[in-house]
């Protein structure tokens, strides 16, 4: 088991859904023009979305609200200085926070009047906060 799935296990509150496959990752990644770092891409095959202890992850479903390709492109239009690779990891629901990761794994946080600020090296660290 991976860091990621271990660190989601964890948490209190667990609740998700069916793992999705990798053509429906490579498919977002596409829409995207972006890939998603190694950890997202375990996270989505595993579970496809996610919640837990007060989280909503994005992933790969059919609702708008969730839908890392639906929120990022929707979010990325509010963010200035959007990084090229980054997509919602989630969105926090607080002065208009948000977590992106990029393709390495590095997790920034961010809001529309601010700079990217990197809080957390993977997804499983981010967890950990």
């Amino acid at each position: 088991m991976t860091d990621i799935i271990k660190a989601l296990n964890q948490l209190e509150n667990f609740e998700f859904m069916d793992g999705v496959s990798e053509k429906d990752i490579i498919e977002a990644e596409m829409k995207l023009g972006m890939k998603f770092a190694s950890d997202y891409r375990c996270y989505l095959s595993t579970y496809g979305l996610a919640s837990a202890d007060g989280h909503e992850f994005t992933g790969i479903i059919k609702s708008p609200r969730l839908n890392v390709v639906d929120v990022t492109i929707r979010l990325k239009k509010k963010f200035k200085d959007a990084l090229d690779d980054a997509y919602v990891l989630e969105e926090l629901g607080i002065d208009e926070i948000v977590v992106f990761q990029i393709s390495n794994g590095n997790i920034y946080q961010a809001s529309p009047s601010s700079e990217f600020i990197k809080i957390a090296n993977s997804f499983s660290e981010y967890l950990k906060m």
